[in-house]
């Protein structure tokens, strides 16, 4: 292992059980969500390219993957070999694990989950407390908001719509 993916580790493994860097804040970014700069850091991937930005107060696992233009913000999670490409969001209390991936302008935030197999991508917002796990392909300009719960093991590509508290798919 290269001395720079241990430093990640470590650094991340201390951002995982709730340590603060805020008092060795050297970088800041704006994620843009009105709270201006705050402490952050770009993810080092596991083939030790730079990935997105990433607040000090979220966490990424080292064997999670952010593209470079990807960000995660607010107290968000990745975790295991989860993946967030191209512009796609992950902010507030959402977590993305297993082997899930949020791509394209995908936004996940609130107390979301999306975990498994699940591909959201597109211009889709999950928010609330939506899960959308298994095998679940979420697309196009699609809103899952409230307490939601997506599990699907067949390849059927969600692309409109709007799914609200309740709903079962």
């Amino acid at each position: 292992m290269k001395l720079t993916s241990l430093l990640t580790s470590l650094l991340i493994a201390a951002s995982l059980s709730s340590t603060s860097f805020a008092a060795d804040c050297t970088l800041k970014h704006d994620f843009n969500d009105g709270n201006g700069a705050v402490c952050a850091r770009r993810h080092l991937n596991n083939d030790d390219t730079l990935g997105g930005w990433v607040a000090d107060s979220a966490a990424v696992a080292p064997t999670a993957y952010v593209e470079r233009s990807a960000v995660v913000y607010g107290n968000a999670k990745v975790f295991q070999r989860a993946y967030v490409k191209g512009h796609a969001q992950i902010y507030g209390e959402a977590r993305l694990y297993d082997d899930a991936q949020i791509m394209e302008r995908a936004k996940v935030f609130g107390k979301s989950n999306v975990y498994g197999n699940a591909r959201v991508g597109g211009h889709v917002s999950v928010s609330g407390n939506a899960y959308v796990g298994c095998s679940s392909q979420i697309a196009g300009g699609t809103l899952i908001f409230g307490t939601v719960y997506f599990c699907t093991n067949i390849l059927n590509v969600i692309t409109t719509g709007v799914y609200y508290a309740g709903e079962v798919k």
